[in-house]
């Protein structure tokens, strides 16, 4: 039997070019089935199959792509090397994903945990004995309750004030780590005057994070510092202010405010 070579050739490249067709035509609907995939887990919540669903997808994309793109002479080491690349390609935005969904889950531990806190810390100052304690010894406890809130970023010295709706002064009724002439200075405070007297006038919390110009009461050597000014309102009426210490630098955080 007598075989023509070209044809023989020909027959070879028509093979060859059927089996990258259907590598290109498996390797086309392996993808389109990935993004598909893809698609309804950015929609929904994270599940381990649809996870592992994407990885194997991609893995059998590679694989059918593979013959497509590199040469038939190839070696196994650069072979493996491109598979692996082209993998982390493909799960990159599955991993993109996971990251985006564990920041979220960290957040809401820390909300929860920023909740038990808060919440922990309420029970402990209604559960206070208000028939056993005299005024100063209350509120003293009260201050040690707030500064022991372990998120709550306040430095452990402050005040309570309580305020005379008569002549509109707040006196100083309590208080923790002041030094002398806070004490001094700060025994009375009339409405409008410095920080705290300005939060009773306005009946708003007042955060300074610098010892600025609208710190009025100030003394030699004071360090710098920042403050919470928080207006004590029950009812529409003012009953006292309560004088935290930050950090200076310290910015305006909404959930220290709202607790």
């Amino acid at each position: 039997a007598h075989f023509d070579a070209a044809s023989i050739s020909h027959a070879a490249g028509a093979t060859l070019d059927h089996e990258k067709l259907a590598y290109l035509i498996g390797s086309l609907t392996v993808l389109i089935m990935l993004i598909l995939v893809f698609t309804s887990f950015q929609q929904s919540r994270i599940e381990l199959w649809r996870t592992l669903l994407i990885i194997g997808l991609s893995e059998l994309t590679i694989m059918l792509m593979m013959p497509l793109i590199l040469p038939d002479n190839t070696p196994v080491l650069l072979e493996s090397i491109f598979d692996v690349l082209l993998l982390m390609l493909f799960v990159s935005p599955v991993a993109w994903r996971l990251k985006k969904a564990a920041d979220g889950l960290y957040q809401k531990q820390q909300e929860v945990e920023k909740n038990l806190h808060s919440q922990n810390a309420i029970n402990q100052l209604l559960s206070l004995p208000l028939h056993q304690l005299d005024m100063e010894e209350l509120l003293n406890k009260a201050l040690k309750i707030i500064f022991n809130i372990a998120w709550l970023k306040v430095v452990p010295k402050g005040a309570i004030f309580l305020n005379n709706p008569n002549d509109k002064i707040l006196r100083m009724a309590a208080q923790h780590n002041l030094s002398p002439e806070i004490r001094r200075s700060c025994a009375e405070v009339a409405h409008g005057h410095c920080l705290c007297g300005t939060a009773a006038a306005m009946l708003e919390i007042q955060h300074h994070s610098h010892v600025d110009a609208a710190h009025i009461v100030k003394y030699e050597d004071m360090l710098d510092h920042g403050h919470y000014i928080v207006p004590l309102i029950s009812e529409r009426q003012l009953n006292g202010v309560l004088c935290l210490y930050l950090k200076a630098g310290h910015q305006f955080n909404q959930a220290e405010a709202d607790i």
